[in-house]
């Protein structure tokens, strides 16, 4: 855990997998596993690091499905549609993203960063238009209104 903690995804895989085999029923264990994946250094493999990415896909699917049945709306949900999305961005498939990052911000409003995410996808994708809309609603729902006295 030391190592997740650290952000030594890496050196964190081998634990999460084997706990993983030993407990593929636990689902922070499972979602743990997808985010190593996920974010460990791609090295100089890249067929390797698309496998992981889509053994992280599969993972945080099973993750999401199972953090909805017991709750849709929450901190949780959000996280793991939030990193989903980060994994279909990663494995090329920003169509998909884009509804993970919706589904993100739609289960915890606390979750911008998937709203910003989505502009900066639209952009990469050349969807201008849908860039710019996403972004007003960015500015829309992240703004302080001014507090009348």
């Amino acid at each position: 855990m030391e190592r997740f903690n650290a952000r030594d995804f890496e050196g964190a895989l081998p634990y999460f997998d084997r706990a993983y085999e030993l407990q593929a029923y636990n689902d922070d264990i499972r979602f743990r596993l997808a985010i190593c994946l996920i974010y460990r250094n791609p090295g100089s493999d890249p067929e390797k690091y698309h496998s992981d990415l889509l053994r992280a896909i599969s993972l945080l699917k099973d993750s999401v499905e199972a953090q909805e049945r017991i709750e849709i709306r929450s901190h949780a949900t959000g996280l793991r549609h939030f990193h989903l999305a980060m994994a279909y961005w990663y494995a090329g498939r920003g169509d998909l993203a884009l509804d993970s990052f919706r589904r993100s911000f739609r289960s915890d409003f606390t979750r911008t960063d998937a709203l910003y995410n989505r502009i900066v996808l639209f952009r990469q994708l050349g969807k201008i238009k849908e860039a710019e809309v996403a972004a007003a609603e960015y500015i829309r729902l992240t703004s302080i209104e001014s507090i009348d006295d």
